[in-house]
């Protein structure tokens, strides 16, 4: 078994990263909360569950509602701190990267656009909520893992909230939970918990 140390050391030297979106490359700005409200989602239930659980027309009613949201959402993206030091470490170092986000590909382009580092990934390692299902669904990681033709064991997920953990752990991936609000939440599922993106980059 390995020390602590060298299982950090050994995540941080992974060449293929998979990161969320929102809330970890990004300053989290979705009020969940207000957006349950305005599509009519029971409060504490997953909204793309609600949305899925619909007729076919209810399900395109809510789906245009939430994208409209998402879109000038996307177009206030902020980096995360650490974000652009972490992905130009990654660059240097020639790590592949990837994004699985429960947005849309083409918001999460917007948003990987808005903060500067939308050309380190490329465009079929970008997965948004019609290339697979979402997370916690282990799907769009294993997908990328194909594309890049890797085992699980190579990779790293990187999210932070609980179905980015679960997501990286059902596909038998690393993974590392930014905790922004020190929660210490899910470490069963956590290999590696950091209160930002900077602090990762300090363990390198």
């Amino acid at each position: 078994m390995l020390s602590p140390t060298n299982l950090i050391r050994s995540i941080l030297n992974k060449k293929f990263w998979i990161f969320d979106l929102d809330g970890t490359l990004t300053i989290p700005v979705h009020d969940f909360p207000g957006i349950r409200k305005q599509l009519g989602v029971p409060d504490g239930m997953d909204i793309l569950d609600h949305v899925s659980q619909q007729t076919e027309k209810k399900k395109k009613e809510l789906l245009e509602t939430l994208n409209s949201i998402e879109v000038k959402l996307a177009d206030q993206s902020k980096p995360a701190e650490g974000t652009m030091e972490l992905i130009s470490t990654l660059n240097k170092n020639k790590v592949a990267l990837g994004v699985i986000t429960r947005n849309t590909k083409e918001n999460a382009k917007v948003s990987l656009e808005k903060i500067g580092i939308l050309s380190s990934f490329k465009e079929n390692c970008i997965l948004g909520r019609e290339d697979a299902p979402p997370k916690p669904d282990p799907t769009g990681i294993r997908h990328l893992l194909s594309i890049w033709g890797v085992k699980p064991i190579e990779a790293v997920m990187v999210g932070d909230y609980l179905f980015d953990l679960q997501a990286g752990k059902a596909a038998g991936t690393s993974t590392i939970h930014v905790d922004y609000f020190n929660n210490n939440d899910w470490k069963n599922l956590t290999d590696i918990q950091i209160k930002s993106l900077k602090e990762l980059i300090m363990m390198f």
